[in-house]
């Protein structure tokens, strides 16, 4: 049943024998369509799995349940600084022996004590007064958010400054991030976390070697000065803090955790609101990482795009990736841009931040892009991104929260109905309180008219538009009607024919695709069983 060549051809000639033939004859009734009907593309158990997401859209419990069993592909974008809930922020900070300003709620190393300011307890002895303890995890969460476009987005930027010392175990957040993954039905993570103390340095070599309109030769400059080093180093720590998430995952071995099922690649960063020459640094760190590194699948740009400095800097930003993309045609980029709304920012900020990070900084997706109804060239942009596949990552939560901007008031129905490739994304799971199913659930309760087909795309997007190394399994980018030849004669459930084999072999990006194939066809069978059986206990 190779989802490929079954596409192609009618429903009702699709069906072998056996519980196929009992699953056409009760979710197909024979094969036979209603008058006035328009005979249906969508394979049997598709179907069902259609009529079942129907079924339970009004309730969000089951709606939830679900989403909860849908393989989901991948979460493209995470980041490790505000992936801890609260409750794990609280049990790695008390295993590190850390401390907490209680009025404040930011997190330090120790030794405990007296301050300038205030007595800081252990977070331990927080956590045993329970008044207390809410308070932190509505300091260190969108539970304590307002209910005020500015006050809420000044809230969430807020926690990342008091809960970093805990965040920085990077080995602990990776375990809790692909384990939460795995419960998730989630195959693949691309995680954004930089090494703190190398990219300081990095940000420190640019502010001493100062600003050089010829971005390629300050970027020899900055290189020349020390940054070779540091790429050096960073490469090293990245592969330290994965080998010893891998540890604590116990992979390999008997006991093993389900997060070891889960793959996951990095992407490193620069910092928006910094100088424009510490920005340019550790834009050069991010990119000679990625160009050298297998685990480094791309390069982004984060921080609070409506700081005034990252305002005012943002096109010279967008300057910098795309001269760096030139001189590193191979490192794929992803961008936070258009993370705006008229109630943060004046209306002359909002016309062209998407249209930059696509045009200018030449990126393959973008992160948020919530501006897109203010921005000038609006049709021609959205035109644009469908014709060259570039992705916009979608975050409902996150913009439900920090934006204060959902349902008829988010631009995603702009971007499904022009085409443009749709991913769904966590952004900051611990502080944000979510998961991908979560995600999926609040798409299918804001927006009825996403149907079954609609997110098995937002599942397979998440592969085919990941920075996964490899050829991928699709004939045509986003394109999931026709596989490529090699996988043509390719069933789910069966051994793959040895061409198809040969191309997953050493391709991460066309194994994965392929198992989720695999996982989806599953979900839909069981599914479809499931409505059998209950149409034949009924008659």
């Amino acid at each position: 049943m190779a989802p490929a060549h079954r596409r192609r051809l009618p429903a009702c000639l699709r069906i072998s024998t056996g519980k196929w033939l009992l699953i056409a004859v009760f979710v197909l009734g024979g094969c036979a369509t209603t008058a006035g009907q328009k005979p249906t593309s969508l394979l049997p158990t598709e179907r069902a799995a259609a009529a079942r997401l129907e079924a339970v859209r009004g309730n969000p419990e089951s709606l939830r349940d679900f989403f909860r069993q849908m393989p989901k592909g991948g979460d493209l974008h995470i980041h490790t600084s505000g992936a801890l809930y609260p409750e794990e922020l609280l049990r790695i900070a008390t295993e590190k022996g850390l401390c907490v300003n209680p009025v404040r709620g930011d997190l330090s190393f120790p030794p405990c004590g007296p301050a300038a300011d205030v007595h800081t307890l252990t977070v331990a002895q927080a956590a045993d007064i329970q008044e207390l303890k809410e308070r932190l995890i509505g300091l260190w969460s969108i539970r304590g958010a307002p209910q005020e476009a500015r006050a809420a987005n000044t809230h969430f930027f807020a926690v990342f400054g008091k809960i970093w010392p805990a965040t920085e175990d990077i080995p602990a957040v990776l375990v809790d991030l692909r384990d939460r993954a795995a419960r998730d039905h989630v195959q693949y993570l691309e995680v954004m976390y930089r090494i703190r103390d190398v990219d300081n340095r990095a940000a420190a070599l640019g502010r001493q070697i100062g600003w050089d309109d010829d971005l390629a030769r300050l970027r020899d400059r900055l290189l020349a000065a020390g940054l070779e080093d540091l790429v050096k180093e960073a490469a090293t720590g990245i592969d330290r803090r994965h080998e010893e998430s891998l540890q604590r995952l116990r992979c390999g071995s008997a006991g093993a955790r389900p997060g070891c099922g889960v793959a996951v690649r990095y992407q490193q960063y620069a910092n928006r609101t910094l100088p424009k020459e510490a920005v340019f640094a550790q834009f050069v760190l991010a990119f000679e990482i990625a160009k050298r590194h297998a685990l480094v699948a791309g390069v982004n740009l984060v921080g609070q795009e409506n700081d005034p400095t990252a305002l005012a800097d943002f096109p010279l930003h967008m300057r910098m990736v795309g001269a760096l993309h030139g001189l590193y045609p191979e490192v794929k980029i992803a961008l936070h841009a258009g993370e705006l709304t008229p109630e943060l920012v004046p209306q002359e900020d909002l016309r062209s931040h998407v249209r930059d990070a696509l045009r200018t900084a030449g990126a393959d997706r973008i992160g948020h892009a919530s501006d897109i109804r203010y921005e000038d060239a609006r049709e021609e942009t959205l035109r644009e991104m469908a014709e060259r596949r570039v992705v916009v990552e979608v975050m409902p939560t996150s913009n439900r929260f920090v934006l204060l901007m959902e349902g008829k008031h988010h631009p995603f129905p702009d971007y499904h109905e022009k085409g443009v490739p749709v991913v769904l994304a966590t952004d900051d799971p611990g502080i944000l309180l979510t998961d991908l199913t979560s995600e999926f659930t609040e798409m299918a309760l804001r927006y009825p008219r996403l149907s079954w087909p609609d997110f098995k795309a937002f599942a397979r997007n998440s592969l085919e538009f990941s920075f996964l190394s490899g050829k991928g399994l699709w004939q045509k980018s986003g394109d999931y009607g026709e596989t490529i030849e090699a996988c043509r004669d390719a069933e789910a459930g069966k051994p793959l024919p040895a061409a198809c084999a040969g191309v997953m072999e050493g391709n991460p990006k066309a194994a994965l695709q392929w198992a989720l194939e695999e996982k989806l066809a599953a979900f839909e069978e069981e599914l479809a069983l499931l409505e059998a059986r209950t149409i034949g206990e009924e008659r």
